[in-house]
């Protein structure tokens, strides 16, 4: 998410210039990590700028994990800092299981029913 609203594009009508503003400063980028159950979002955190496999870990610990019941299954998408570290320890700790999404292709996706 962010706050840039100009666009560096638009429209107008043939043979008409179009003026808007720009301002050229990009500002930062916040970004939001939430589980989803029975509809309703939990343990939401966000943070101003990049995300990573560290800031992943302290969120599971500290916001998603209180929130989980054993027996419970995480699934999470494939970005790559959703790999490795303490994540499946961690989850399993919690007397959970850890389900990742298949691969986006077309191929995968058939032969999980989805495709």
């Amino acid at each position: 998410m962010d706050e840039r609203e100009q666009h560096s594009y638009g429209w107008s009508e043939s043979g008409q210039r179009i003026y808007g503003l720009k301002s050229g400063i990009r500002k930062k980028r916040i970004n939001m990590i939430a589980g989803y159950r029975d509809g309703q979002i939990i343990a939401p955190f966000t943070i101003e700028g990049a995300c990573n496999r560290t800031v992943f870990e302290i969120w599971l610990v500290t916001c998603l994990i209180p929130k989980l019941q054993p027996k419970e299954w995480v699934i999470i998408d494939n970005a790559t800092f959703h790999h490795g570290g303490r994540i499946r320890e961690l989850i399993e700790a919690a007397g959970c299981k850890l389900v990742y999404l298949p691969a986006y292709s077309p191929i995968a996706l058939k032969n999980v029913g989805l495709g």
